[in-house]
């Protein structure tokens, strides 16, 4: 016995496999849809009480949040215009603080060509000096070698570096 197979049997075959598999997942998410809803109302049973409060308290929360809302726009307008009364102020306490570091600004670029000037000048009288005290020592030596004669030129460099030594001294004081 033989029996065929045609073509549109093994298409509704295919659709009837097809139908089944689809019919078992719609059945797997009822259940889970099924499952969730009964996992919904136990948490609404179990937190009625809660829930009941929060509802009782919306007013209250509603005109807290008014109420804020309005202390807070006062506090903005007052703040408004209180910073245009201060504005001013605030302009002049900035010129004035231009006009102070700028003076600063001055005095102490005055302060930094003083300083350069004195510099220069302490520079100046070292130099003099030196050439002052190289030029008496070098007399110095000139005369005591014609005081001395033919003395020995130890004796002239000892008595020349105490004649230094009693001019640096006197500088120092």
């Amino acid at each position: 016995m033989q029996n065929t197979i045609t073509l549109g049997s093994v298409f509704t075959i295919l659709l009837s496999l097809a139908g089944l598999a689809v019919l078992i997942l719609l059945a797997m998410i009822l259940k889970n849809v099924l499952d969730i809803t009964k996992k919904f109302a136990t948490l609404a049973d179990d937190n009625v009480k809660e829930l009941d409060a929060v509802i009782k308290e919306l007013p209250a929360i509603t005109k807290n949040a008014t109420a804020i809302t309005d202390n807070a726009s006062f506090i903005t307008q007052d703040l408004g215009d209180t910073v245009h009364q201060i504005k001013p102020d605030i302009v002049g306490i900035v010129s004035d603080v231009n006009r102070v570091t700028s003076a600063a600004t001055k005095v102490a670029d005055s302060v930094g060509e003083t300083t350069n000037k004195i510099t220069r000048s302490v520079g100046d009288v070292a130099d003099v000096f030196t050439d002052t005290v190289v030029d008496i020592t070098d007399g110095i030596k000139d005369k005591a070698e014609f005081l001395i004669g033919g003395r020995s030129k130890s004796g002239v460099s000892r008595y020349i570096k105490e004649v230094a030594n009693v001019v640096m001294e006197l500088i120092k004081k």
